[in-house]
């Protein structure tokens, strides 16, 4: 997936029993920021 293609191994998806904070800021970084994006992939 290009929108999941530069995840630092630092930061990890969330789980299904994980917060709605934690859902919200990894989908912000991962859409609204493009901060995983990579068009080469």
């Amino acid at each position: 997936m290009k929108y999941e293609a530069s995840i630092p191994d630092y930061i990890r998806k969330p789980r299904p029993d994980s917060s709605i904070e934690e859902h919200s800021d990894f989908i912000k970084r991962k859409y609204e920021m493009q901060l995983f994006f990579n068009s080469d992939v």
